[in-house]
C-alpha cells in the first residue's frame, strides 16, 4: 500500500467511525475502494474552471424569460 493509498485508508476509516458507519469485513475493500474513486471525483470538481464550462453559460437569460429556456 502506498503512503497515498495508506493516507486514505486512515481518512475512510475516521469518517466511517464518526458516521457510525459499520462496514462488513468483506465489503470493507469495495467500500474503500469507491472511497478512492469519490476523491478523485472530488479533486477534478474542486479545481478552477473558467467561464466556458460554466453552466450558467449554456442557457440564453433571454431565452428563459421568453420560457425557452
Amino acid at each position: 500500500m502506498s503512503d497515498t493509498d495508506a493516507q486514505l485508508r486512515t481518512e475512510f476509516e475516521v469518517l466511517a467511525k464518526r458516521a457510525g458507519l459499520v462496514i462488513p469485513e468483506e465489503r470493507q475493500q469495495a467500500f474503500f475502494a469507491a472511497f478512492k474513486d469519490f476523491r478523485s471525483v472530488l479533486e477534478r470538481l474542486h479545481r478552477p474552471r473558467d467561464a466556458a464550462v460554466e453552466v450558467a453559460s449554456v442557457f440564453s437569460i433571454e431565452g428563459a424569460r421568453r420560457g425557452e429556456g
